[in-house]
């Protein structure tokens, strides 16, 4: 039998069966929460790296240091 510790319970991870019904988190509200905590000079920076780069292009430490002047 396989089992899973979860904080100081025993989970039966052969046999037990998986409720998919469970509500889903709201990944927007939790993004947006945790946005809400960010500084304005962070999100200025967000909101720059968006802007350059998008959904579809990788960046790297370099391309973030350029665009934002950040030196070491």
């Amino acid at each position: 039998m396989r089992q899973i510790i979860f904080g100081n319970t025993k989970v039966d991870i052969e046999n037990g069966k998986v409720d998919i019904q469970d509500k889903k988190v709201d990944i927007e509200s939790v993004l947006s929460e945790k946005g809400s905590n960010f500084s304005v000079k962070t999100t200025v920076h967000i909101h720059r790296l968006f802007e350059k780069f998008g959904f579809d292009e990788v960046f790297g430490r370099s391309a973030v240091m350029e665009l934002l002047v950040i030196w070491d």
